[in-house]
């Protein structure tokens, strides 16, 4: 099933088309993020033929205790604002409503 908007057709495989548009809203984020992770394993295997980096570095890497916590912070306000949208608290990040 298709339909029709000033964008060309829209294929459609489920009843709402939110569903289809949420669908598509993953797939995109998914093919991003294999390009980031794509990046990460060409950049550990460039840094290892330099010698910068040793193979498997990466995945032993244990941060301190400070470093830790940063990440940890910066993980929770990333959750936050994921879970701030899924709750129904989207909003504007560039000012109140109406400006």
């Amino acid at each position: 099933m298709t339909t029709q908007d000033d964008h060309g057709p829209e294929q459609t495989y489920f009843s709402d088309p939110a569903v289809d548009r949420l669908l598509a809203m993953v797939m995109t984020l998914a093919s991003e993020l294999w390009v980031q992770k794509d990046r990460v394993l060409a950049l550990e295997n460039l840094l290892a033929e330099k010698g910068v980096l040793e193979p498997g570095s990466l995945d032993r890497y244990q941060p301190d205790e400070a470093e830790a916590a940063r990440l940890a912070e910066a993980r929770q306000a990333y959750v936050k604002t994921l879970l701030d949208n899924v709750l129904g608290r989207e909003q504007s990040k560039s000012g109140p409503r109406g400006e």
